[in-house]
């Protein structure tokens, strides 16, 4: 190899991104107080240092403190799949103490933001 092709080869890996296994990718994060769940684009929550994040199959919610995953559930697994829409988590909205969660086309469920724990859950 050639001088030139081993300092952009080691450019490219000092510039490289090396993500942890259990890490954040921060720039997916909304300081709102809601959004709407998309494959691209926002996926989660950021308050109080916390991060409340939808993970890349659409169906596990994760909370994350100071970058270290402290829960993780999978709605769909733990719940079921919905009787109508799609089986993934498409809408959170934080609240003081939960963490409000829609899927399917009328599936709901509250999450203790402490824990991960159910509070409750229904359909409309």
């Amino acid at each position: 190899m050639n001088k030139l092709t081993i300092m952009l080869f080691f450019i490219l890996l000092t510039q490289m991104n090396f993500a942890q296994p259990g890490s954040l990718i921060t720039k997916n994060i909304s300081t709102e107080s809601q959004i709407t769940v998309k494959q691209i684009g926002n996926r989660g929550l950021l308050k109080n240092g916390n991060v409340y994040f939808v993970e890349d199959d659409l169906q596990t919610i994760s909370g994350y403190n100071k970058n270290k995953k402290i829960w993780q559930v999978n709605i769909i697994k733990i719940l079921g799949k919905p009787k109508a829409g799609r089986s993934a988590i498409h809408y959170i909205k934080l609240s003081d103490k939960s963490l409000h969660i829609t899927y399917g086309k009328h599936n709901f469920a509250v999450l203790n933001i402490e824990n991960g724990e159910i509070i409750s859950h229904g359909a409309e």
